[in-house]
């Protein structure tokens, strides 16, 4: 059902493909910018990405100002050096390289640009959220998180030259996160018929893909696949939001310090449970991009819903021993102790305000039980 209103937002470009890297030159020069500055983390360099970088992007009219290295978490003082280091060395462009903490100073020193203000320290807070960016700001992303889309930077580029050390353990835990997005956003009170083609789409190249994805790694293919799959699941949850299973897992990291996808690929299934009285019917829609045609046809559609929820918790069993990914809190080192702080802490989180069912103390207690 289409809904009496809604809004669908979307102004970055979007540069995907095996050559996409050598068009950035051409996307800065359009925008007025020859001399950018990157950031990225040194993992990044160590695994030789700086070095295919820089190869790809050669052109004598675009001059590198200034390289510098992000590590969380990101702070007012490495916030103030970058910001700095940017001036000084009349910098006007930035290309964040990498994941999180690339992408979120990044987004800060672009923020910041954007106000013309020297008080950093009063804007970090603000700054960080990706609020308001500045432009030229583009991203190239390393993995396949989605995170690439916020804050909205001018250009992502996804090219499978930057993914090509992705271990199979990371691109199962990206691949589940992606569809994590996708499923809530499709299921959230803001959604709308374009998130949900977002949506639909990202789950359905995630089942085309995963398997090839992790016997063949390194194949160019199944890799840009899935960053498209990641992206537009980004995209989908960026319109229409989150719901519960964000809420808590980013209850656990802070509490408990998991891994962001180890959380969320856990308690997804678990929290779709607690959603199921409100979203039975739209699980079932899933059910086709997630296990395909002939298991939709084959299932009758009042089943449907929980069918879904099931193959979500197969598909975390299918790899558990082997890529060693845990399968419930209590192996990614969750204590019981811990949990009326992560209750209190999620039951704060704003996502809960786009989560279709209402969700009690009691209900998220039980998702951590029951994931325990």
């Amino acid at each position: 059902m289409i809904p009496k209103y809604y809004e669908f937002l979307n102004r970055i470009k979007i540069l995907s493909g095996f050559q996409a890297l050598e068009n950035i030159p051409h996307e800065l020069k359009e925008r007025g910018s020859s001399h950018p500055m990157l950031i990225m983390e040194k993992e990044a360099e160590e695994q030789g990405l700086l070095k295919n970088f820089l190869a790809a992007i050669d052109d004598p009219e675009l001059i590198i100002g200034s390289i510098c290295f992000s590590a969380p978490p990101i702070t007012s003082e490495a916030l103030e050096k970058t910001l700095s280091e940017f001036k000084s060395s009349a910098c006007d462009s930035i290309i964040a390289i990498g994941g999180e903490s690339s992408f979120e100073l990044g987004r800060a020193v672009s923020f910041l640009l954007k106000q013309s203000t020297e008080d950093s320290i009063l804007l970090m807070d603000d700054a960080c959220t990706g609020k308001n960016i500045s432009s030229p700001f583009v991203i190239v992303p390393t993995g396949n998180s989605g995170l690439e889309i916020a804050g909205d930077p001018d250009i992502v580029v996804l090219d499978p030259r930057m993914a090509y050390n992705l271990a199979p353990r990371t691109i199962i835990l990206y691949a589940l996160d992606t569809i994590c997005h996708a499923i809530e956003s499709f299921t959230c009170l803001q959604k709308n018929p374009l998130s949900d083609a977002y949506a639909f789409s990202a789950i359905n190249i995630v089942r085309e893909n995963l398997a090839d994805a992790v016997k063949f790694p390194r194949k160019r293919a199944v890799r840009h696949a899935l960053a498209n799959a990641a992206l537009l699941s980004g995209i989908a949850m960026n319109n229409s939001h989150a719901g519960i299973t964000h809420a808590l897992a980013y209850a656990l990291e802070e509490n408990s310090h998991v891994n962001h996808q180890e959380a969320v690929a856990i308690i997804l299934p678990f929290c779709m449970k607690a959603n199921m009285p409100k979203l039975d019917e739209y699980y079932g829609e899933l059910l086709l991009p997630l296990k395909g045609p002939e298991i939709y046809a084959d299932t009758p559609k009042p089943e449907r819903g929980r069918k879904t929820v099931q193959a979500l918790r197969n598909t975390l069993l299918e790899y558990h021993l082997k890529y060693d990914i845990p399968i419930c809190l209590s192996g990614a080192g969750v204590k019981r102790s811990d949990f009326d702080n992560i209750t209190t802490h999620c039951l704060k989180s704003s996502h809960l305000l786009f989560n279709s069912a209402d969700i009690t103390e009691e209900a998220v207690q039980n998702i951590l039980n029951m994931s325990f």
